[in-house]
């Protein structure tokens, strides 16, 4: 890394993302996924609307029709009504996608922790930091 690199807070992020994606795609193929039906699945919690997810993902709904249907297609998902809304379609985990989310989070409980290092309080701080940013989502 350049010297002006070293004390660049952006940069040093930036550096930490690209090993952290390097482990996540590994992560993903274990697990027989593609990065945006994984993130799509961490999503899941609760039955969520498609554009939910779209927000969630920080793509346009269209994105998320084909990623939904490719796990629908694997008995991954299913879509269901929403009880409050007829118009409204809902995306639910099965109990096979329930599996492989779970399985997937096992997966990323095993990447590098860059943090590691930090006490608690030093993480706690960073973590308020990064949370207060206006770039970030709010879901």
């Amino acid at each position: 890394m350049s010297s002006t690199c070293e004390n660049n807070p952006v940069a040093l992020v930036l550096t930490i993302a690209d090993h952290l994606h390097k482990h996540l795609d590994q992560a993903v193929r274990r697990v027989g996924l593609t990065a945006p039906q994984a993130k799509l699945l961490v999503g899941i919690v609760e039955p969520r609307r498609m554009s939910d997810l779209a927000e969630l993902q920080l793509c346009d709904p269209s994105s998320i029709t084909s990623v939904v249907a490719r796990l629908e297609r694997d008995g991954l998902v299913r879509r269901a009504n929403d009880p409050h809304d007829g118009r409204v379609r809902l995306v639910v985990l099965t109990p096979a996608g329930r599996r492989k989310r779970q399985r997937f989070l096992d997966e990323l409980a095993g990447l590098p922790d860059p943090f590691a290092m930090l006490t608690a309080d030093q993480r706690n701080t960073l973590v308020e930091h990064l949370r207060s940013h206006e770039l970030l989502p709010t879901t």
